[in-house]
């Protein structure tokens, strides 16, 4: 029976297939890469309206291995270790202050904080 775009059950059951066969792909659960693989890594940020923190786990891979850019509000993390390979970008919660990121990766674990950005600034009028 062919698909009728105008049935929403029909899209609904379309939805459901994709989801089956792609899988979880979100904040937390991965992200996939250019091959369609989703990655181990395991990302988490959290915001206390001061600071972003980010953990990542990232097992596998040495320090020299891995690159983390941002542009205030998606964090990419790219690692290439002897058996994984990893290409994550991270949403954040809010957005920061790229030049104020700290970070720190001990036994596979990366840990980072970033200052959140002032979303507007004053301008006083003479």
């Amino acid at each position: 029976m062919p698909f009728d775009p105008d049935d929403p059950f029909d899209r609904f059951l379309r939805d459901v297939e994709r989801a089956v066969r792609e899988g979880p792909v979100g904040r937390h659960r991965g992200v996939r890469d250019r091959s369609g693989f989703r990655s181990e890594t395991h990302l988490d940020a959290q915001s206390d309206g001061e600071q972003v923190r980010i953990v990542g786990d990232l097992p596998g891979i040495e320090k020299e291995d891995l690159q983390v850019r941002c542009d205030g509000e998606v964090v990419t993390i790219s690692a290439t270790g002897a058996r994984r390979q990893y290409d994550e970008r991270l949403e954040l919660p809010e957005p920061v202050d790229e030049h104020s990121g700290t970070a720190r990766f001990n036994n596979g674990v990366l840990e980072m904080t970033f200052a959140v950005r002032d979303p507007a600034a004053e301008i006083d009028i003479d």
